[in-house]
C-alpha cells in the first residue's frame, strides 16, 4: 500500500451535499492524479442521496484511502463552515478548494503544477469553465492588481493557498456565496501576500452544479466586498476609467467598419 507522507504537498478540500455524481467526478480525478505527495479531505453535510456510497466505493482502492486522513458525512452550517473544517484538518503545505462536481482537468495535473517549484502565498492557475456540455478556458493575468478584483475573481478551485495561510484566514460565514473571494481580496489586498500565476488549466469548473450559479445573488454578494474593500472615490475613478475605455473600443470598431468598407471600393 502506497501511504502519504506526514506533511503532503497539497491537502486537496472536498465539501459535498446531495451530489453524488458530482462526488464521484471529483474523487476519480484525484485517484487518478500521478503526482502522489497529497491528502485528500472529504466533507459531507449529511447527504442522503447517495453520496455516502461513492465515498465507500472510492475507499476501496487502498492506495486511494491511504491518502485520505478524514472522510466524514455530517450535519454542518453551510458551505463555508465545511470548508472551514476541511482547512482546520489540513496538513498539507497547500490548500486546494475542489468541491463536489469540479474536477482536475489532467491525471498529471498535480504533477504539472509541483514542477514548478513554488513557495508564495497564492498560486493560481488558469480553469476551464464548463456549462451545457461546453468548456471554456479562463486564463488569468501574470499580475493581480486592484482592477482584477474590481472587474472579476478567481476560482478557489484553481488556486493553491499556503496552509499557514490558509489557517489564520479562514472564510467568513457572513455570506452565502462570496467568501472564497472575500478571502482572496482580503490577503492578496491587504495583507499583501505574495502569488504567482502558473499559466495552464489546472481544473474544470462545473458552474451548472456551482452554488452562486443556482442560487443567485452573486451580484449583490460581490457589490458588497467591493463596498468593504474599495473606497467611494477609487470606485468612482474606477467605473469613469471603464467608460472611458469602452467608449473608445466602441469608436475604434466604428473606425474598422469604416475603413473595411472603404477597402472595398479601392
Amino acid at each position: 500500500m502506497l501511504g502519504m507522507s506526514s506533511t503532503p504537498f497539497f491537502s486537496i478540500i472536498t465539501i459535498n451535499y446531495n451530489n453524488k455524481d458530482g462526488l464521484k467526478k471529483t474523487i476519480e480525478s484525484v485517484a487518478a492524479q500521478t503526482f502522489l505527495d497529497y491528502e485528500h479531505i472529504i466533507v459531507d453535510g449529511g447527504s442522503t442521496d447517495g453520496s455516502v456510497a461513492v465515498i465507500e466505493e472510492a475507499m476501496k482502492d487502498k492506495d486511494y484511502a491511504a491518502r485520505v486522513p478524514y472522510c466524514r458525512s455530517e450535519k454542518d452550517g453551510g458551505i463555508y463552515q465545511a470548508m472551514n473544517k476541511g482547512v482546520e484538518l489540513a496538513k498539507g503545505q497547500y490548500c486546494l478548494m475542489l468541491n463536489s462536481g469540479d474536477y482536475l482537468a489532467s491525471p498529471k495535473s498535480l504533477e504539472r503544477a509541483a514542477a514548478f517549484g513554488f513557495t508564495e502565498d497564492i498560486v493560481y492557475c488558469d480553469a476551464y469553465f464548463a456549462m451545457k456540455g461546453r468548456r471554456r478556458l479562463i486564463r488569468y493575468p501574470n499580475k493581480i492588481t486592484g482592477w482584477f478584483f474590481f472587474l472579476r475573481g478567481f476560482c478557489h478551485q484553481t488556486t493553491f493557498i499556503k496552509t499557514s495561510l490558509q489557517k489564520k484566514n479562514l472564510y467568513s460565514t457572513e455570506y452565502r456565496i462570496v467568501s472564497d473571494s472575500d478571502f482572496f481580496m482580503k490577503v492578496l489586498l491587504l495583507q499583501n501576500a505574495s502569488a504567482r500565476h502558473l499559466p495552464f488549466a489546472l481544473s474544470v469548473y462545473e458552474a451548472e452544479a456551482g452554488l452562486s450559479s443556482s442560487s443567485g445573488g452573486h451580484d449583490k454578494e460581490y457589490a458588497a466586498l467591493i463596498d468593504k474593500y474599495y473606497p467611494k472615490r477609487v470606485q468612482e475613478d474606477m467605473l469613469y476609467c471603464l467608460k472611458k475605455k469602452r467608449g473608445l473600443l466602441l469608436f475604434l470598431r466604428k473606425v474598422k467598419k469604416i475603413l473595411r468598407r472603404v477597402l472595398k471600393f479601392l
